[in-house]
């Protein structure tokens, strides 16, 4: 399925560069999805594979050029964390712990943290595919995936993984009640509100029918997350965007992907489209999430390179509030 889905996405850009002027030109709409996110057709460049396949976008500027992508880190699971008050995502956080190695260590491998960090910088396999189930069951969780989904995507027994969301739950019960409140506050007023103050009506959540109640649980719980990590990344790139209007830059940035925002950048403003970056993606969104964006701050983490393929960058980009580190990646 996921192979037609992207074989189709390919050919919509292929077709889209020798229709055109030799880019891809996609229609972007805030407007289509309920959740209030970006989404683009024609072609879909939101669902581009993430694969070698990125290879063949490249920038407008030939060899003058860079793509860049810029990701706020973790995005989802810092936005419930900070909204739950959970003291296990906060502490993971703030001691730099990642938070897949975490649930890799403690609900997949059941061993100790420490031990597992060690043996995942060392290359170990196992610890690699763990690594991707704790990944997987930290963002099936606080999307309130189930078992039986989660055991198809991870090829493990459903009775297993619910095992493991039960213990999952049991290191971070306040996620599990910020949940809770989430579905209350949906049954009682019909509704859901972002952090933002948008409105999601999901009249369905007040149903007398279980399994109709349920999936508008899981819509609102996902709008409370998904809205909030979509605006935030919005907000920023629009911001960005505008300045870079204003100083009449030579890059452009090209869309918006999930958490992320990529940008074509003229080699002469890499400093000044980093330096916008920082003040727009990170250092004006955290003022303007202050009320409840707190104490697990955001960061962005991005690549830039000849392409957009992540494994081709030559640079590594990390930031925080306080702090910029763009470094040359080593050569493989």
């Amino acid at each position: 399925m996921y192979a037609a889905m992207n074989s189709q996405v390919v050919l919509r850009c292929k077709d889209a560069v020798l229709d055109g002027d030799g880019r891809v030109h996609s229609d972007f709409s805030v407007t289509k999805l309920l959740t209030g996110q970006v989404s683009s057709t024609n072609p879909p460049v939101q669902n581009i594979p993430g694969g070698e396949f990125r290879r063949n976008f490249v920038s407008r500027f030939g060899h003058d050029g860079m793509i860049g992508e810029f990701d706020h880190s973790q995005l989802h699971l810092r936005i419930i964390g900070n909204l739950a008050k959970c003291p296990g995502f906060i502490d993971a956080f703030a001691d730099g712990v990642d938070l897949h190695s975490k649930t890799a260590a403690l609900v997949i491998m059941k061993i100790a943290v420490e031990d597992f960090i060690k043996r995942h910088a060392a290359g170990n396999l196992v610890c690699e595919a763990a690594r991707d189930r704790g990944k997987r069951t930290n963002f099936s969780i606080i999307f309130e995936i189930g078992a039986n989904a989660l055991g198809l995507k991870t090829h493990t027994d459903p009775n297993q993984v619910q095992h493991e969301i039960d213990e999952w739950f049991a290191i971070y019960p306040e996620i599990r009640e910020q949940i809770e409140r989430q579905h209350a506050f949906a049954a009682k007023h019909g509704y859901v509100i972002s952090p933002f103050g948008r409105v999601r009506h999901i009249p369905e959540a007040r149903s007398r029918e279980r399994g109709v109640q349920l999936r508008a649980f899981r819509q609102a719980g996902d709008y409370l997350v998904s809205n909030a990590g979509r605006y935030i990344t919005l907000y920023g790139m629009v911001m960005a965007h505008e300045r870079m209007m204003r100083q009449r830059m030579k890059s452009q940035i090209i869309c918006q992907v999930h958490d992320s925002v990529e940008i074509d950048i003229h080699k002469s403003e890499v400093d000044d489209v980093i330096e916008i970056v920082h003040d727009e993606m990170l250092v004006a969104m955290a003022k303007m999430t202050a009320g409840w964006m707190d104490p697990i701050p955001l960061q962005i983490d991005g690549f830039m390179g000849p392409n957009w393929y992540k494994k081709d960058a030559t640079h590594k980009v990390v930031m925080t509030e306080g702090s910029v580190s763009v470094k040359p990646v080593k050569a493989a």
